[in-house]
């Protein structure tokens, strides 16, 4: 290219430069949500549901004159299938220790669910990763506390049980589902954590359509 032609496109460019009618180029960055984390944030979701019920019902395990849970002990009434009595359950250090490991599991799960939502959201792809790794993490160490739980309840109450005649009750069920979906949400996480999910996309923008909206 000769100096003529040089010296053509450079008053071009500059003209083009100073132009304010010009269209502009910027460059944004879009993070993409794969289906994967959305269904790990189900799991997340469900599974604190489902703690939620279980740490709240009365139904973890049955006997012959009645059943109990966490917080309250029901007593049928005689000659009443229908009607129970319930109460407050009384204290004891082994119950105590389930309450507050329930409990614990539960905000732990929480919490796991708020810092996969952000790492969703973020477009600062250093912390992404991040954030998904500390959400695994977090997602697994929520189901501990439950699963001990889950382990001492029938052992402790089966130790005090009068009867032959014991079963469980369907929030005692619900609380195995909940460890299963708190575990199974950080396994979908681990799988796809390393999947590229941003997006760098050029974006146009013309002054006379921004006069134009406005």
């Amino acid at each position: 290219m000769d100096a003529e032609g040089m010296s053509e496109e450079t008053e071009f460019i500059n003209r083009k430069q100073n132009d304010p009618s010009a269209p502009t180029v910027s460059i944004e960055t879009v993070s993409v949500v794969r289906p994967i984390k959305v269904l790990s944030f189900i799991c997340c979701l469900v599974g604190i549901l489902f703690n939620a019920l279980s740490v709240a019902s009365s139904s973890w395990l049955k006997d012959d004159v009645g059943q109990e849970g966490l917080w309250s002990k029901c007593i049928y009434i005689e000659d009443r299938d229908d009607e129970v009595m319930c109460m407050t359950s009384k204290h004891r250090e082994w119950m105590s220790a389930c309450r507050a490991l329930s409990a614990f599991g539960l905000i732990i799960c929480f919490i796991s669910m708020v810092v996969l939502t952000i790492g969703i959201q973020t477009t600062n792809g250093r912390m992404k990763y991040k954030y998904y790794g500390l959400a695994i993490l977090i997602m697994f160490f929520a189901a501990v506390p439950d699963v001990v739980s889950l382990i001492i309840y029938p052992v402790r109450f089966r130790e005090e049980l009068i009867g032959d005649y014991w079963n469980v009750g369907w929030a005692y069920i619900i609380g195995w589902f909940a460890v299963i979906l708190k575990i199974g949400g950080g396994v979908l996480v681990f799988i796809d954590r390393n999947t590229e999910e941003l997006v760098e996309k050029e974006v146009t923008t013309c002054p006379n359509d921004i006069e134009d909206y406005e």
